[in-house]
C-alpha cells in the first residue's frame, strides 16, 4: 500500500499505481449503509477533522489556566467528539485519549458541573439533547467499550463523571431521568443512558452504595422495563437488575404458572457438608471455598495433602447452596475443576506420600491420572526470554529404560516416547511438602550461531537436552507466576535441591508427567466461569438456570428481532428468486417454505423454529442433513446482517475436523468474509482465512504503534534488568554470596571462617579453625559454645545461622527480581493488549468466525469484547455444558444448538460422573442440549425443540434399526433405496454369532477408561466400581475381519477407503491395526492416535517397541484413498463408510457387554454404514442391553443372523457359499471366487473363477510330474507343483501351458489397460489413458508364442492390439495417398502457370455463385478453361480422400458405433449406454484436415488464376461469391483449433482472406460499394492478424506458411498485385519423409526424430506445438516411440 495515502496526502488520486485498498478493499468508506467501512481505517478527511477538533483542547499547563468555555461552541465539539468516534478506531482512540487526558478532562466540566436542576423543562430538554446525551452516547458506543487500548482512558471519563460522593453522576442521571419522561425518542435515548450507568457501577465500586445514585438507577430501570431495547442495553439493563437485587423487574413470569401448585413428593434429607465455611467441620483446605472465585485452578499443597473429600454438588436442587445463574456456574465450575483437577490432585497425593514415605508400599488412587515420574530433581538453571519470560532448567535422572543406552538410542527414544511434549502438565513435587505446577515450553525462538558459537551464547534448548549423559533436561514455565510460586521455585526448590549453595539437602523432588493432559484445554473454561460469575450476568439465564422467580420463562425470539417492523429476508434460500420473508411473531408454514427451496420438511421447519426462538435447539439424527441446515442459517442470517446488525456469527465446534468441515461447506457455498480461530486445522482451503494470518493484513493505529513500540521497549530493557537480578540472586544464594554478606555486615564472623589473621608483624596465626562456610558448616563444635566463637557453635546452631545469613543475604536481591518481573508482566500485558485489539478489528469485520470449544475459552479475553449477537453451535450433544456456558458471550441474543442427544455424550475422566454409573448422583456428562431436551429435576420444563427426519446415509434395511428402537418418525430418503448389493455378500446386513471367548482379562488401572465402562447388565453381572480395561481383545473376531476385509476387497468393487472396521476396545484396536496393515493400508483417527498412545503402558512387551514408531503417523503406509478405515466407536461419530465391519469383542458367561450398553453410542455404531453392515460378535452376551436385545430380534427374524457369512460369487449367484472360520474363506472363495468348480478327478478347479477349467491332467493332487515341473511364475520361478492354489490360483492357456495369474497377467500388460487395486492387483476398471502405438505388439503365449485371441481373461488387450494394428494401416494408408495427391497438385498447378498467359475467358458473363464440383462444371463451359481438369479431377480425389480420412471412419469410431447398435438393439439401460466412451485421442484427426486443406486449395488455386486471366484482359464480366468457401475456411479453423493443428489452422486463416482478397478484387472492379468491400477487408485482417499471431508464436510449425500470409495481405491492401505465389504443395508431402524415427505425440500427431532417430533435445510438435523430443535419448513423457508405423512408413519409399 503506498503510504502517502495512509497519511492521507497522495496527490495521484486515481493514477496512483500504489494500492489504495485496506485489507483488500477500497480505501473509500461507504456511508449507504450497504457495506460498514473497516473499523480502524480512518480515513484522511476524518483526521484532518480530528486535528481541527483538538484545537478546542489545551496543549500545555499554560494553556489550561487561559482555557475559556466554548459556550455555545461546545454542543458542535461534542457531537464532532462522538462523529470522530464513529468514522473509525484511529480517531476513536485518539479522541478518547484526549478528553481523558488532564487537558480534556477540565473540558468537559462546562458540561458536566452545568446547574441542571435549575433549568426549566425547555432549556433541558434543548441541553439534553444538544450536549449531554451526545456525551453519553460517546461514552456508551460500542466501539469505545469493545477497545482495550482505551479501557484505562474509558475508566478515567467515568470516574470523573461520578466525581466525589456521585455528585457530577447523581445530577447527569437526574437529568436524564426529567428529560426521558419528557422525550418520546424512548428507547434511541435510554439505551446509551442504561450503557453508561452499568459501565459505570463497574468501573467505580463506591457507585452501589450510594443510595442517592441507586434510586435514580432504578428509576431508569423501571422506565426502560416495558421499552423493546436493542441486544447490548437490553443485556446491560439485565444486568443492572441483578447487581442491584431487582431480578422482579427482569420479566415476570406468569403468575398462573408461577403459582401453579406441583405435586407433594415424600423427602428425606441427607446431610451434605456444603464447601468452605458453610461446612459444619469447617474449611477442608486452603482451596475450599463458598465461592469459586476464590478457588485456585490447580491444587494447592494443603489440598493435596487434605484427607476430607471435595465438595461435589449433587442433582438433588436440595441441596445446592447457590440457585439460579450463581448456582449454575458454581456446580460446573466445581464438578469440572474435579474431574480434570481432581485426577492431578489424586495422582501428586500419590507421588507426594511415597517421597515423604519411600520405604511404605502406597496404594494408587482409583481416579488418578496416570503419570511418568522422574526422580532427583534439581534446579539447573534459569533463564529470562524476552518473549516466554521465566524459564527454568530441570535436571533429573535418565528413566531406567534409557540409561544404559547411547545418546542416540536415548534421543531416539524420547524422540519416540512422546514424552515431556510442549505444553505438557508437570508437577514438581518435593519431600518438604512442595507443590509447583509446571508446563513444558517449546523451543525459545532463536538460530543457533555454530558449533562454534559459545555455549552460554547458544540457545537454551541446545544447552540442555533431554538425551544428555548423566541427566535429561527439559525447559519449564510456571503456571501460575505469582510471588508465592516464584519464590517457592527460585529460593525454596533451587536451595533444597543443592543447585546454588552447595549445601546437600535431605529433601528428595520428583517431578511427575500427566501424559495428554494440557492445560488449555480446561483452565480456559474454569477461569471463564469465575469470570461470569463475578460478573453474574448470563445470556438466556431465565431458560438455563430458572429461579424461583423466574421460571417458567417463554422462549421469545432474539432481542434484535422483536424490534417493530422486523421481518426476516429467506429470498437467499429461493429457489426461484421469489422474495421470502419471516415474521418472528407470526412465522410462516414449514410446508409453505419447503415449496419454494430446497430444504425438506424437517429442515424447513428446524429453520423457522430457529428464527423465532432466542435460544432454539436443533435434534438430527444420523446423516439427517444437520450440516446442510446449519449453512442455509447461517445464510439467512447473513442476508439479515445489516438490518439486525448482527456483527459476527460465531460457530463453535467440539472437534477440529467438525470446525474445518462446516467452515469448508460455507465457503463452498459462497459465503465470505470468514475467519478461524485456531491453529489446528487441517484444510489448505482455510489456510489463508486463519486469524493469525487475516491479522496481519491489518494496520495499527498512531496509537496502537505508540503502545506497541513501548511496550516492546520495556520488555526489551527489563529483559536486561531481570536477568541482571536474577544474576545477583542466584550468587547471593551461593556459598560465595554469604560469604561477601558475612564481610560486608559481621566482619568478625567473616574473620573467623574465611581470613587468616596477621598479627602486627606481619606473622600469620595458625588456627585449628575451619577456611570457608561451607566447611565450618559440616564441622564440629570445638568447646562450650559461647556466642561469637563460631567454632563452638553446635551442628544445629549452625545451620540455623547459615538459612538467617542466606535469607538476609538475597533479600535485596529476591526484592529486585520481584519488582522487576511485575513490571515486565505490565509491559508484557500491554504487548498483548494491543495485539487483541488488532484481533478484535479484524473479527468484527467477519461475518463468521470458527472456533472450537477450547479455542473459544482460550480467547475469551478477546471474543467476550465482539460485538457478536449469534452463536451456532455445532456437535452440541457432545459438549459439556460448563464449555458451553462459556460460549455465551456476554453480546449475545441468539444461540442456536444442533446436535443429537441421542449419539455420543461428552466424554468426562471420572467415571463416578457418568450417566453410566447408576450409582451416581452426580451426571456431568450430560450436554446442555441434552438437559434442556430432558431436564434431569423433577418439575422442570423442557425446552421445545425442532427434529430432522430424513436420512440420507443408510440403506432402509440399516436403517431400520435404529429407527426402531430410537427414531420412530426418522424417515429414509429415496437416494438410499438404490444403492447395490455388497459385492461378494448374499446379505448386506449380518450378524456373524460365536461363542469365542473373549482374551481380555479385568485390570484395574487407577483411573477409570472413557472407552470401557462397567457391564452390570444380566441376572449374573455383578455391579463394580470402576470400569472395564482397554485391554479386551478377541482374537477370532481379528482373524474374521480380516478375512472379511481381503474377501470384499478382492472383489474389485470397493476401494479400502469404502470400508471402515470399528470396534469398542483399544486393545482390540492395536490387534486389527496390526493384523490388517500386513495386507492393507490403515488409517487411523487422530484421536485414536492419542488414545492409543495414552493407553501406551497397556501394551505386550513384545509389541510395543514396533508400535511406537507406527503411531506417529495415523496412516501406516499410503494415502487415505488406499487406506481402510479403522476406528474406535467414540472417534468415528460424524464419519461414514459404504461397507462398515463392527467387532463387538465381548464374549463372556456373565453376560457383560461392557462398553457397548449405552443406547447412545450402539446408535453411533449402527448408523455409520451406507450400503452394508456386518457384525461379529457373541449375541448372547450382548442380549443383556435392551437396544441390542431389539436388534438381536430384528435380525433374527429378517434371517439376519447366524453362524457363518454367506458369500456369493458374481458367475453362480445362485449357489450358497458359507464360512464360519477364517479357513474356510480361503477354501469356498479363494482370491474372491468360489470352489464350485470340480474336475472330473474330484479335485478343485486350479484356475480362477469365471475361466474354462483345464483338463484334469492339470489337477494339482494328479498331475504327472512333468506338468508339476511345469515353469508357471517368471517372477519367482516358481513351478506349478509349487505353487498355493488358495491364493494364487493359476490360468491354463489354449497351448496348453500354465501361468500364475499374475505373472500371465504382468505379460499381457493388464495395468496399461485396467486400472488395478494396488493392494490386490484385481482390475476396478478400464484404464482411460491408454493410447495406439504404445509398442506393445501383439501379445502370445510367453512359451510357445502360440495365440491367446480365445481367452476371455485378454479379450480386450487382444481387441485393442488388433484396433491399434488397424489404426496404423490407417495411418500408412493416409501418408501414402496424401504424399501422391501432394504430388500431382504440385504439377497442375505448374503447368496453369505456364499457360496463364495465353489464356482468355471469352466474351460474355461468367457467373460463379457456387463452389465446389458445381463451381468446376461451370468453369468447363467457359472458353479455355479445358485447363482446369486436372484440377477438378484432382479436387474430386482430394474429396474422397477426405470421405474416407473422416474421423467417423477410422477403425475406433467403427468399432464403437457397431457397440451402441447392437446395445440399443439389445434395450439395454440408457445409463449404461451413456457410460460407453472412448477417449477420442486414439482418433487421427490430423489426416482429414489435411485433406480438407487440400480440397480448398485446389478451389483457391483454380480461382486465382481465374481471375488473374480475367484482369488482364477484362473482356468478360466476371462475378464471383466465395461465402461458402470462407464458411469451408471457418470449420477447418474451428477444427483444426480443437485439435491442436497448428499448421492446418494457420493456413485455413489465409485460405480465408486470400478468397476474400480475391472477391474484394472483383467487387472493385465491378464497382460495387466501397462500404462493402472495406467490410469484407476488415474482416479478412482479422484472419490476417490471427495468422501472423500463430507465425510469430510457433514458428517450427508455420515456416513454409508464411510466405503464404504475406502475400495475402499484400493481395488485400496492394492496388494491382497480382500473386506471385508458387503454392509449397512439395512441403505437404515431404513432412513423412525422413530416415529416422517415428513417435507419437501425448495429443496423438506423428513426427520424425532424424538422425540417430533417438530423442537428443527437446522440441515441439509440429502440429500442436507440445514438447516433444528429450535428452540423452530419452523421450519426453506423454512421447511414444511408434516403431510399427515407422516400418510401414518405410516401405513406402516416399
Amino acid at each position: 500500500m503506498f503510504h502517502a495515502f495512509q497519511k492521507g496526502n497522495c496527490t495521484f488520486g486515481d493514477r496512483c499505481k500504489y494500492s489504495h485498498e485496506v485489507n483488500g478493499r477500497s480505501s473509500t468508506r461507504e456511508t449507504n449503509g450497504s457495506t460498514p467501512a473497516l473499523i480502524g481505517t480512518s480515513t484522511a478527511a476524518d483526521y484532518d477533522a480530528f486535528v481541527r477538533w483538538r484545537y478546542d483542547i489545551p496543549r500545555t499547563p499554560a494553556d489550561i489556566k487561559k482555557a475559556k468555555p466554548l459556550h455555545h461552541r461546545f454542543a458542535r465539539f461534542i457531537q464532532t467528539a462522538l462523529d470522530l468516534v464513529e468514522a473509525g478506531a484511529e480517531t476513536m482512540q485518539e479522541v478518547i485519549a484526549c478528553l481523558a487526558s488532564p487537558a480534556g478532562v477540565p473540558r468537559l466540566s462546562e458540561l458536566l458541573d452545568a446547574n441542571m436542576s435549575q433549568m426549566d423543562h425547555g432549556s433541558l430538554l434543548e441541553f439534553w439533547k444538544e450536549r449531554l446525551l451526545p456525551y453519553l452516547q460517546l461514552l456508551a458506543h460500542e466501539n469505545v467499550l469493545t477497545s482495550g487500548i482505551i479501557e484505562v482512558q474509558h475508566a478515567t471519563l467515568l470516574t470523573y463523571t461520578y466525581s466525589i460522593n456521585g455528585k457530577r453522576a447523581q445530577a447527569v442521571f437526574q437529568s436524564a431521568v426529567r428529560c426521558l419522561t419528557m422525550d418520546d425518542e424512548i428507547p434511541a435515548s435510554i439505551e446509551p443512558t442504561l450503557v453508561v450507568l452499568a459501565a459505570m457501577f463497574e468501573a467505580v465500586p463506591t457507585a452501589q452504595v450510594n443510595d442517592a445514585l441507586r434510586g435514580t438507577a432504578e428509576t431508569l430501570i423501571a422506565l426502560a422495563t416495558d421499552r423493546k431495547l436493542s441486544g447490548f442495553p437490553h443485556t446491560q439493563h439485565t444486568r443492572l437488575c441483578l447487581r442491584l437485587g431487582l431480578g422482579g423487574l427482569i420479566q415476570q413470569a406468569d403468575p398462573k404458572k408461577r403459582n401453579a401448585k406441583t405435586a407433594v413428593k415424600p423427602t428425606f434429607v441427607v446431610t451434605v457438608h456444603q464447601p468452605g465455611d458453610l461446612s459444619t467441620l469447617g474449611q477442608r483446605h486452603d482451596n475450599d471455598s463458598e465461592d469459586i472465585d476464590d478457588i485456585q485452578i490447580l491444587p494447592t499443597m494443603d489440598e493435596i495433602s487434605s484427607d476430607r473429600s471435595e465438595y461435589l454438588p449433587q442433582d438433588d436442587p436440595a441441596s445446592w447452596h447457590k440457585l439460579g445463574v450463581d448456582g449454575l456456574l458454581d456446580r460446573h465450575f466445581r464438578l469440572l475443576r474435579e474431574d480434570t483437577v481432581g485426577q492431578l490432585r489424586d495422582a501428586a497425593k500419590f507421588e507426594l506420600q511415597r517421597l515423604q514415605n519411600p520405604h511404605t508400599r502406597q496404594s494408587k488412587p482409583r481416579n488418578g491420572a496416570r503419570t511418568h515420574s522422574y526422580h532427583n530433581v534439581r534446579l539447573a538453571m534459569v533463564e529470562f526470554d524476552s518473549h516466554k519470560g521465566l524459564l527454568c532448567v530441570l535436571a533429573f535422572e535418565q528413566p531406567h529404560e534409557v540409561r544404559n543406552k547411547s545418546m542416540k538410542q536415548r534421543q531416539d527414544w524420547w524422540n519416540e516416547c512422546k514424552r515431556l511434549e510442549n505444553e505438557t502438565l508437570l508437577g514438581l513435587l518435593g519431600s518438604d511438602g512442595l507443590v509447583i505446577f509446571v508446563t513444558v515450553v517449546a523451543a525459545v525462538a532463536q538460530r543457533s550461531g555454530g558449533k562454534d558459537q559459545p555455549e552460554a551464547q547458544r540457545p537454551l534448548e541446545e544447552r540442555y537436552t533431554k538425551w544428555c549423559e548423566q541427566e535429561a533436561h527439559v525447559i519449564v514455565q510456571l503456571v501460575n507466576q505469582d510471588e508465592s510460586n516464584i519464590e517457592s521455585m527460585l529460593i525454596g526448590f533451587g536451595q533444597h535441591s543443592g543447585s546454588q549453595s552447595g549445601e546437600s539437602s535431605e529433601h528428595r523432588f520428583s517431578l511427575i508427567e500427566f501424559p495428554g493432559i494440557i492445560l488449555p484445554a480446561f483452565q480456559p473454561t474454569l477461569q471463564g466461569l469465575q469470570r461470569m460469575s463475578r460478573s453474574g450476568f448470563l445470556p438466556f439465564s431465565n431458560l438455563l438456570a430458572p429461579g424461583a422467580d423466574t421460571s417458567g420463562h417463554e422462549n421469545e425470539p432474539p432481542a434484535y428481532a422483536r424490534r417493530i417492523g422486523f421481518r426476516y429476508d429467506l429470498s437467499v434460500l429461493s429457489e426461484n428468486d421469489q422474495s421470502i420473508e419471516l415474521d418472528p411473531h407470526e412465522p410462516i408454514s414449514a410446508a409453505e417454505l419447503c415449496q419454494q427451496t430446497r430444504l425438506d420438511h424437517g429442515q424447513a421447519q428446524a429453520l423457522i423454529t430457529s428464527l423465532t426462538c432466542g435460544l432454539a435447539l436443533i435434534q438430527g439424527p444420523p446423516r439427517t442433513g444437520k450440516s446442510y441446515t446449519g449453512v442455509a442459517l447461517t445464510k439467512v442470517l447473513l442476508a439479515n446482517r445489516e438490518a439486525a446488525k448482527l456483527g459476527p456469527i460465531v460457530i463453535v465446534t467440539f472437534t477440529n475436523h467438525a470446525l474445518d468441515q462446516n467452515l469448508e461447506h460455507l465457503l463452498t457455498a459462497g459465503v465470505k468474509q470468514i475467519i478461524r480461530i485456531g491453529s489446528r486445522s487441517k484444510s489448505e482451503l482455510l489456510g489463508p482465512i486463519n486469524l493469525r494470518i487475516v491479522a496481519q493484513g491489518y494496520e495499527a493505529t498512531k496509537p496502537e504503534k505508540r503502545e506497541k513500540w513501548q511496550a516492546l521497549k520495556d520488555m526489551r530493557r527489563l529483559t536486561t534488568v531481570v536477568t541482571t537480578s536474577l544474576r545477583h540472586l542466584w550468587h547471593s544464594r551461593s556459598m560465595q554470596g554469604v560469604e561477601a554478606y558475612l564481610k560486608s555486615h559481621y566482619f568478625k564472623q567473616y574473620q573467623q571462617l574465611c581470613e587468616d589473621l596477621v598479627d602486627d608483624e606481619g606473622f600469620t596465626k595458625v588456627t585449628y579453625r575451619p577456611k570457608g562456610v561451607h566447611e565450618w558448616l559440616n564441622g564440629h563444635a570445638r568447646g562450650p559454645q559461647l556466642p561469637d566463637d563460631l567454632s563452638t557453635w553446635t551442628q544445629a546452631k549452625r545451620h540455623e545461622g547459615f538459612a538467617t545469613w542466606l535469607s538476609a543475604s538475597s533479600s535485596e536481591s529476591e526484592r529486585d527480581v520481584m519488582v522487576n518481573l511485575q513490571a515486565y508482566d505490565i509491559a508484557r500485558a500491554a504487548y498483548n493488549r494491543n495485539n487483541g485489539e488488532i484481533d478484535l478489528r479484524a473479527l468484527n469485520d467477519a461475518h463468521v468466525i470458527g472456533v472450537t470449544t477450547s479455542g473459544l475459552a482460550r480467547n475469551l479475553h478477546v471474543l467476550s469484547r465482539l460485538k457478536a449477537k449469534v452463536l451456532i453451535v455445532e456437535e452440541a450433544g457432545e459438549v459439556l455444558e460448563a464449555h458451553l456456558l462459556t460460549a455465551m458471550l456476554p453480546s449475545i441474543e441468539h444461540a442456536i444448538l444442533i446436535g443429537d442427544h441421542q449419539q455420543l455424550r461428552p466424554k468426562v475422566a471420572n467415571y463416578d460422573f457418568s450417566c453410566e454409573n447408576r450409582g451416581s448422583n452426580i451426571k456431568l456428562d450430560i450436554s446442555l442440549f441434552e438437559r434442556l431436551i430432558q431436564p434431569q429435576q423433577a418439575g422442570a420444563t423442557p425446552l421445545p425443540y425442532a427434529k430432522l427426519d430424513v436420512q440420507r446415509r443408510m440403506h432402509p434395511s440399516i436403517s431400520r434399526l435404529i429407527r426402531t428402537t430410537l427414531y420412530p418418525e426418522l424417515k429414509d430418503d429415496a437416494s438410499v433405496e438404490k444403492y447395490p448389493q455388497v459385492c461378494g455378500m448374499r446379505r448386506r446386513l449380518f450378524w456373524l454369532q460365536h461363542s469365542a471367548p473373549e482374551e481380555g482379562q479385568q485390570v484395574h488401572t487407577g483411573a477409570p477408561d472413557l472407552f470401557a465402562p462397567p457391564a452390570t447388565n444380566g441376572p449374573q453381572a455383578t455391579t463394580v466400581a470402576a470400569a472395564d480395561s482397554t485391554s479386551h481383545t478377541n482374537q477370532y473376531e481379528v482373524d474374521m475381519v480380516f478375512t472379511l476385509v481381503r474377501h470384499l476387497i478382492w472383489q474389485g468393487v470397493y476401494r479400502p477407503s469404502d470400508i471402515a472396521v470399528l470396534t469398542p476396545y483399544l486393545g482390540q484396536l492395536r490387534r486389527l491395526r496390526r493384523s490388517l496393515s500386513s495386507f492393507t493400508e490403515i488409517v487411523l483417527n487422530g484421536r485414536d492416535v492419542d488414545e492409543l498412545n495414552k493407553d501406551g503402558e497397556h501394551d505386550d512387551d513384545q509389541i510395543k517397541a514396533t508400535e511406537e514408531v507406527q503411531l506417529r503417523m495415523p496412516v501406516l503406509k499410503s494415502t487415505l484413498l488406499k487406506a481402510i478405515r479403522l476406528g474406535t466407536v467414540d472417534n468415528f461419530q460424524g464419519e461414514e463408510a459404504k461397507v462398515v465391519i463392527i467387532s463387538l469383542v465381548r464374549s463372556n458367561d456373565l453376560r457383560r457387554c461392557g462398553f457397548l450398553r449405552t443406547p447412545n453410542r450402539i446408535n453411533v455404531l449402527l448408523s455409520r454404514a451406507q450400503h452394508g453392515m456386518y457384525v461379529i460378535g457373541n449375541p448372547e452376551t450382548a442380549s443383556g442391553v435392551n437396544m441390542w436385545q431389539d436388534v438381536i430380534q430384528m435380525l433374527q427374524k429378517d434371517g439376519n443372523m447366524g453362524p457363518s457369512f454367506e458369500l456369493s460369487c458374481a458367475r453362480h449367484p445362485d449357489t450358497v457359499l458359507t464360512a464360519t472360520t477364517p479357513d474356510e474363506f480361503t477354501i469356498v472363495a479363494p482370491e474372491a471366487g468360489c470352489n464350485l468348480m470340480i474336475l472330473a478327478c474330484g479335485h478343485q478347479c486350479p484356475s480362477i473363477c469365471g475361466a474354462p477349467c483345464p483338463p484334469a491332467t492339470y489337477c494339482q493332487h494328479c498331475a504327472t510330474d512333468e506338468v508339476k515341473g511345469m515353469r508357471a511364475d517368471f517372477y519367482e520361478m516358481t513351478e506349478y507343483g509349487d505353487v498355493d492354489l488358495a491364493t494364487t490360483p493359476c490360468i491354463f492357456t489354449p497351448c496348453g501351458h500354465v501361468y500364475t495369474v499374475d505373472s500371465l497377467d504382468g505379460v499381457m500388460g493388464m495395468a496399461q489397460h485396467y486400472s488395478l487395486e494396488p493392494l490386490t492387483g484385481m482390475s476396478t476398471e478400464l484404464a482411460s489413458n491408454s493410447q495406439p502405438f504404445s509398442g506393445l505388439e501383439m501379445k502370445n503365449c510367453p512359451d510357445c508364442r502360440g495365440s491367446l485371441r480365445s481367452m476371455a481373461r485378454y479379450g480386450r488387450i487382444i481387441r485393442r492390439a488388433l484396433l491399434d494394428e488397424s489404426t496404423k494401416r490407417f495411418m500408412v494408408w493416409s501418408a501414402r495417398t496424401f504424399h501422391e495427391l501432394s504430388a500431382v497438385l504440385q504439377d497442375v498447378q505448374a503447368k496453369l502457370l505456364e499457360t496463364r498467359a495465353a489464356s482468355t475467358l471469352g466474351d460474355g458473363n461468367v457467373l460463379l455463385m457456387s463452389n465446389g464440383n458445381g463451381r468446376f462444371q461451370r468453369l468447363k463451359s467457359i472458353g479455355s478453361t479445358r485447363r482446369y481438369r486436372d484440377l477438378a479431377e484432382l479436387r474430386r480425389q482430394g474429396h474422397e480422400f477426405w470421405r474416407k480420412a473422416k474421423t467417423d471412419d477410422q477403425p475406433f469410431a467403427r468399432v464403437y458405433d457397431m457397440v451402441e447398435t447392437v446395445r440399443r438393439q439389445r434395450k439395454l439401460n440408457q445409463d449404461f449406454v451413456n457410460t460407453c466412451s472412448f477417449d477420442d485421442t486414439v482418433l487421427q484427426t490430423r489426416w482429414e484436415l489435411l485433406a480438407s486443406a487440400l480440397v480448398i486449395r485446389c478451389d483457391m488455386i483454380a480461382m486465382i488464376d481465374l481471375i488473374t486471366v480475367w484482369d488482364n484482359d477484362h473482356k468478360t464480366k466476371l462475378q464471383v461469391n466465395f461465402s461458402a468457401d470462407r464458411r469451408d475456411c471457418e470449420q477447418l479453423v474451428a477444427r483444426a483449433n480443437a485439435t491442436k493443428n497448428i499448421a492446418q489452422e494457420t493456413e485455413a486463416h489465409v485460405f480465408w482472406a486470400t478468397f476474400a482478397a480475391l472477391e474484394c478484387q472483383v467487387f472493385e472492379a465491378n464497382g460495387a460499394p466501397a462500404d462493402t468491400v472495406q467490410r469484407l477487408r476488415d474482416a479478412a485482417d482479422v484472419h490476417i492478424g490471427a495468422a501472423t499471431d500463430l507465425c510469430d508464436t510457433f514458428p517450427g510449425q508455420t515456416s513454409r506458411i508464411k510466405g503464404e500470409v504475406d502475400d495475402a495481405k499484400r493481395m488485400l491492401h496492394e492496388a494491382g498485385y497480382k500473386s506471385q505465389l508458387k503454392m509449397v504443395v512439395a512441403a505437404m508431402g515431404s513432412e513423412f519423409r525422413g530416415t529416422g524415427h517415428w513417435y507419437i505425440c501425448v495429443n496423438g500427431h506423428p513426427f520424425v526424430i532424424g538422425e540417430c532417430g533417438m530423442a537428443m533435445e527437446l522440441a515441439r510438435c509440429p502440429d500442436c506445438n507440445e514438447q516433444v523430443g528429450g535428452t540423452d535419448h530419452v523421450a519426453v513423457a506423454g512421447v511414444q516411440h511408434a516403431d510399427q508405423l515407422e516400418r510401414d512408413m518405410a516401405r513406402l519409399r516416399v
